[in-house]
């Protein structure tokens, strides 16, 4: 007997095929590693040393390898199916196009010979056949519509079982799907062993280890059609009678894939947006296609592969009938979180208490009560939901003012800049090169802010504390910092001040004063928090952040406004990065973050890069490319020298000998208005901002 495969519905001779292409040609071309007729073998992974001495003999005379290491061996389609990962059909299939070798000539199919097929079964696309995969592997059609003939349809016993009490089906549905029975096991068994050869019918999965038809108990033979070639077999188990077990229910084929659909031709033949259900099993499936409904079967939800099969599905509208218990609801679950993931809904047909499945179902009920049950959404845990702008519009009319505010934001002390943002809100950047001021003014707008009732944090992560005291004091005192830190003891450590204070080089006026600063300092000293690297104190980092954030919000009764002020960006630890620019883009990303989750108003003070000294606008800003589109307001400083494009060292010579400077704060990109300028002077003598009006 001639050795042929039936390949999408025609005849390739197989011992033609084997020696049709070079082994060592097939080799080289799937890319394995050759040395003369040796290669390293693609089972290597088993191999002591990753297989470095080329252990993979290749037979150029009978066209076929062995590996004398693992034992692995066979013939080119063997070869192709271990290196490339593909099932035999499609491994035969794409060798003899390889080939070029010619079919025998068409294969009518069971049905197109006579069978009952009320349903015409329309020729699928192209695009439909390339996604079916294995079920519409065709290449042992053939071996499997022979086992068919050889039984000759259902022996009593299986019949009297499927049209029974536990089953229900009927005549016309066992034609259809052309459900058969091994009734002489010891004839078939011979017979499908004289008509095909061992080999094939291995390949096949029709045998044992004992070289036997696997289906000994597993009697009543169900048949898996596409396009009306059988492609696949399972059997269930039935032994005098009697369709119980402790062992498995059904039986498919040995080696073949079980990730496969029942009743595909189905689907294949609707409409789009026509119904179609999904069942467990193939006697759901049937009983369902008995009622008049579209269905096909899935082989238990570990079958379901997503990847392919929800393809299948498009522009249908797909209602889940899986089995009514906790499994069933698991499995539902998965599948449609399977769909949802694809871009489809799914819903669910919820069976009532007591029923076990569709087929019980039908057994106790009517198609009429089968209608009347509701089709329902399938929550799936895990996927949140996207939600319409309805369910938020009522929200947002809510945060709006009320004609009673003056700014959204928070104020900030500085009426211009206060105007221009409507109070400052969300992720703020206040950039400027070195020496400019920039802490200067942050710390000025922190303090303000304080003052007129927000919690503030101030994370300084270059000065000490010592440093930020000073200047504050400094700056509400009108004294130098130098002043304060060669003096400032005898006037504000309360112990000192009893003692003789003779040899004072501060005036009453400047004593005075600086008295008050600390009396203001001490004022608000319960809503100002200040972190910095000095040791004893936790890491700055995301995470603490925004705990202390929500810490302030709960220590003051769940404030819906606060403010923290980074100083500064660049050396904010981002843990591990790839480079400056990954790290720039986890910087304004996390705070960005921080900001949305916790509702805080966040400053980022950032440095100028070097584009900066000679260039203007936003590209100025360092990790400026995130900037542009996460942060709400960027802001930064601008020195008169700046606009007369000076190098930075003459900009740093002009600023060093001046008291007094004129400077502009330039909001370059604002998401609440419009971009504009406010006019600044900075006494840096005193660390203190003023607005000019000019």
């Amino acid at each position: 007997m001639e050795n042929k495969s039936k390949n999408t519905g025609t005849e390739i001779d197989l011992d033609r095929l084997k020696q049709a292409i070079p082994i060592v040609d097939l080799a080289r071309e799937l890319g394995m590693e050759i040395k003369g007729h040796q290669a390293r073998c693609y089972n290597s992974a088993a191999h002591k040393h990753n297989d470095r001495r080329f252990s993979l003999g290749l037979d150029t005379k009978r066209n076929r390898y062995k590996c004398f290491a693992c034992g692995e061996q066979g013939s080119i389609i063997d070869l192709f199916m271990k290196v490339k990962g593909v099932e035999t059909g499609r491994a035969i299939k794409e060798l003899a196009e390889r080939a070029g070798l010619k079919p025998a000539g068409p294969q009518t199919s069971l049905r197109q010979q006579g069978a009952r097929a009320e349903i015409k079964q329309p020729e699928a696309s192209a695009a439909s056949r390339e996604i079916r995969g294995a079920n519409a592997d065709t290449a042992y059609s053939y071996i499997y519509e022979g086992l068919f003939e050889i039984c000759g349809g259902l022996d009593e016993e299986s019949r009297d079982y499927l049209i029974g009490p536990t089953r229900g089906l009927n005549e016309d549905t066992l034609n259809y799907f052309l459900l058969f029975s091994v009734s002489d096991y010891d004839r078939v068994n011979r017979q499908l062993k004289e008509k095909f050869k061992r080999e094939e019918l291995e390949a096949a999965g029709l045998l044992n280890e004992k070289g036997n038809l696997i289906f000994y108990q597993h009697k009543v033979l169900i048949p898996f059609f596409s396009q009306g070639r059988i492609v696949y077999l399972r059997g269930r188990f039935l032994s005098n009678g009697n369709a119980s077990t402790d062992g498995a229910k059904m039986l498919g084929l040995k080696g073949q894939t079980t990730k496969r659909l029942f009743n595909t031709d189905r689907l294949f033949s609707l409409e789009p947006g026509k119904k179609i259900y999904i069942c467990e099993g193939e006697f759901d499936t049937m009983i369902l296609e008995q009622y008049g409904y579209n269905a096909v079967g899935i082989l238990g939800v570990e079958n379901f592969n997503p990847d392919d099969m929800v393809e299948l599905f498009k522009g249908k509208d797909v209602v889940l009938a899986l089995d009514n218990d906790e499994a069933g609801e698991r499995a539902t679950s998965k599948i449609a979180k399977a769909f949802l993931l694809k871009g489809q809904k799914v819903r669910k047909k919820e069976l009532p208490e007591g029923i076990k499945d569709i087929t019980d179902y039908f057994l106790k009920k009517s198609k009429e009560d089968f209608d009347a049950l509701e089709e329902q959404p399938v929550e799936v845990p895990g996927i949140p939901k996207p939600k319409p702008v309805s369910e938020y519009l009522e929200g947002y009319c809510k945060t709006l003012g009320d004609g009673t505010l003056d700014l959204l934001g928070i104020k900030t002390g500085f009426a211009e800049l206060d105007k221009k943002t409507s109070g400052l809100d969300g992720l703020i950047v206040l950039g400027g090169i070195a020496g400019q001021g920039k802490t200067s003014l942050a710390l000025q707008l922190a303090f303000n802010v304080c003052e007129l009732g927000t919690p503030t944090i101030f994370y300084s992560l270059e000065m000490p504390r010592r440093a930020i005291f000073t200047k504050i004091l400094s700056r509400l005192a009108e004294v130098k910092y130098s002043d304060i830190l060669l003096k400032g003891r005898r006037y504000l450590d309360e112990a000192r001040r009893e003692g003789n204070l003779s040899g004072d080089l501060l005036t009453k006026e400047q004593a005075d004063k600086l008295r008050m600063a600390k009396d203001r300092l001490i004022n608000i000293s319960g809503r100002f928090y200040l972190r910095t690297r000095e040791s004893n104190e936790p890491a700055i980092n995301f995470e603490n952040v925004e705990l202390e954030i929500n810490l302030i919000k709960a220590e003051h009764n769940n404030a819906d406004k606060v403010l923290a002020v980074v100083d500064h960006l660049q050396v904010f630890d981002v843990g591990e990065y790839k480079d400056q620019i990954d790290k720039e883009s986890k910087l304004i990303t996390g705070f960005k973050g921080i900001s949305e989750r916790t509702g805080a108003t966040i400053i980022l003070i950032s440095q100028k890069n070097k584009a900066g000294f000679t260039s203007k606008g936003l590209q100025t800003i360092k990790g400026s490319v995130d900037i542009v589109y996460l942060a709400d307001v960027v802001m930064f400083l601008e020195s008169e020298e700046e606009k007369n494009d000076k190098g930075i060292d003459n900009l740093i010579a002009d600023f060093g000998g001046q008291v007094l400077k004129k400077m502009d704060l330039v909001i370059d990109k604002n998401r609440y208005n419009a971009p504009s300028k406010i006019k600044l002077d900075f006494n840096g003598e005193y660390s203190n901002f003023t607005e000019r009006k000019d």
